[in-house]
């Protein structure tokens, strides 16, 4: 599914084709420029306009853009043999990062880290204006199991939605670096679960359900409901939980054995600047990760408008993801009905 400037080519042949041709090309393009393949989920203006002011400081490199989801592209990472199927992966979510980092698949390219995090949003409670006042609406987790909730709230699919799966790690995390006991986070999502009507795909689903009444409460980032009241949802307001909330991040890494590895430390670099973060971060509706910062007590991520996330803790929830996806499809979905 590559693009090259506007041209979106979305098939697996025309994405085949593709891969082959950059074999052909080798080190060079037709007009000697140095092909640097860049794997991303961002929106395409963003996309034209780091093309554009990257080529025009760095002339010498061509600058192609890969389109796909993250899912995506951790699998042709993985399935790799010698074949390296794109040079950097910009944007990915962080959870995808540190496990490819965890697999030898990503090369140092930052002083502290394999891989940096760019962008952040935290999750938000969700609701409809026209049926949930704002003195009603819950303003922290406990406030959502209240019984006059319960079969009142839509969720993400965590079987269906990175974001959903994130949400799962996040809480199960959380109780895993404070309590050594992931149990704790599983009873929290059975007590979630008790006030969730259905599990929708996706983050827009969740949303349209609140705003046609069919839900009065649904979890999703804030840039996710940001973009639904820019696109014209009046009806939709939020609150970040007092007491925190997890985060979801986006960061970019370079693939070990990437072809270009020097235009890729470039790219690198040049996206990781705090001027086209910010340009990232207005464009996306994310925030910038380096305006975090922490509590004096270190229990709590503080955002630049004063809200709380929780730590991130990616290398814990990497290790344990999959075992506690597998618990929370068996123990828990369905089972507070």
């Amino acid at each position: 599914m590559c693009i090259r400037r506007r041209r979106r080519l979305r098939d697996a042949g025309v994405r085949a084709l593709s891969a082959l041709g950059v074999l052909l090309l080798g080190g060079c393009t037709s007009d000697g420029r140095t092909p640097l393949l860049v794997r991303t989920s961002l929106p395409d203006a963003l996309l034209e306009q780091v093309e554009s002011s990257f080529e025009a400081e760095h002339p010498h490199v061509d600058v192609r853009f890969l389109r796909g989801d993250d899912s995506e592209a951790a699998a042709e990472l993985e399935a790799r043999s010698e074949d390296v199927p794109f040079d950097v992966w910009w944007g990915a979510s962080g959870v995808l990062l540190e496990r490819a980092a965890g697999q030898g698949l990503l090369r140092s390219a930052a002083a502290s880290r394999v891989w940096r995090p760019l962008l952040v949003t935290p999750f938000v409670i969700a609701f409809n204006r026209t049926e949930v006042t704002l003195a009603s609406a819950p303003e922290d987790w406990i406030d959502v199991f209240h019984f006059r909730w319960r079969g009142e709230l839509v969720a993400v699919d965590p079987a269906r939605m990175d974001v959903g799966a994130w949400f799962v790690g996040a809480i199960v995390g959380r109780a895993v670096r404070a309590e050594e006991d992931a149990t704790v986070g599983m009873d929290w999502l059975r007590r979630f679960d008790e006030q969730v009507a259905r599990y929708v795909p996706d983050q827009r689903a969740a949303l349209r359900e609140v705003g046609v009444g069919n839900a009065k409460l649904t979890v999703v980032s804030r840039a996710a409901a940001d973009a639904e009241i820019a696109a014209g949802a009046e009806w939709l307001g939020y609150r970040l939980p007092r007491g925190g909330t997890p985060l979801l991040v986006r960061g970019i890494g370079v693939v070990e054995g990437a072809r270009q590895a020097h235009a890729a430390a470039l790219f690198f670099d040049w996206v990781s600047s705090p001027e086209e973060v910010a340009v990232a971060a207005i464009t996306t509706g994310w925030e910038a990760a380096d305006e975090l910062r922490v509590s004096e007590d270190g229990s709590v991520l503080i955002g630049a408008d004063g809200w709380r996330g929780w730590p991130l803790g990616l290398d814990v929830v990497v290790q344990g993801m999959d075992a506690w996806l597998a618990e929370w499809r068996e123990d828990v979905r369905g089972r507070g009905k």
